[in-house]
């Protein structure tokens, strides 16, 4: 999927791609934060910056979809 894709899709589409493993909660991520890097500027709407934490909160979640998907398998 092209990462343009991912700013123009719902929440659920983005959370069944990834069930599907079409998608990971980093490509997500790190495209969303892509996006806040680009448009911040214009819009000066973002106060903190938790940009690790969110990349280890989806790194987080990838393993967890995987062990889920694993268990039921």
């Amino acid at each position: 999927m092209a990462a343009p894709d991912i700013a123009y899709r719902s929440a659920v589409d983005l959370a069944d791609a990834m069930a599907r493993r079409l998608l990971s909660a980093v490509e997500v991520m790190e495209e969303t934060l892509r996006l806040v890097e680009t448009r911040e500027p214009s819009l000066n709407a973002i106060v903190f910056r938790g940009f690790a934490e969110a990349r280890d909160a989806a790194r987080a979640a990838e393993e967890t979809l995987a062990v889920l998907l694993e268990a039921a398998r």
